[in-house]
């Protein structure tokens, strides 16, 4: 086999393999107001606990989809909560008429192009795919 050949299957495999060892970064708008809010209230936001700007506007969050596995990490690691966990809080604020689940979408790209169009959203992605279209709030190192 060359040596050109198997750098090209090597590389072609950093493609294919998951991230192992990514951190996560809670991010925003650039232009979101409430950016310097303390970490807890960033949990709450997430937990569906705080809904409301203190103006009174609505304020979103952004998910990845459930299978995927940035959504589980993020979920246990800055929440404490598995994503069964989670899935039930947003079941019961659903039945409860209190709030509706977050939008989800595949990837950390896509995450990036919501928030374009949602100056008051919150989401995660992976510290790799940082740059500035969002603005990092928390960076939460991924644990294996």
């Amino acid at each position: 086999m060359s040596l050109l050949f198997r750098r090209l299957i090597a590389l072609s495999l950093l493609f294919i393999i998951p991230r192992v060892f990514a951190d996560i970064a809670v991010v925003t708008h650039p232009e979101n107001p409430m950016a310097n809010l303390p970490e807890t209230e960033i949990k709450k936001i997430f937990l569906g606990i705080k809904r409301k700007t203190k103006t009174g506007e609505p304020i979103k969050v952004i998910d990845q989809y459930s299978n995927e596995r940035i959504r589980d990490k993020f979920y246990l690691i800055f929440t404490g909560k598995t994503a069964a966990q989670i899935n039930s809080r947003w079941a019961g604020l659903l039945f409860s008429g209190k709030a509706t689940p977050p939008h989800q979408v595949q990837n950390d790209e896509q995450v990036k192009i919501w928030l374009q169009d949602n100056k008051l959203g919150f989401g995660y992605i992976h510290t790799d795919q940082l740059d500035n279209s969002v603005k990092q709030l928390i960076i939460i190192p991924e644990k294996e």
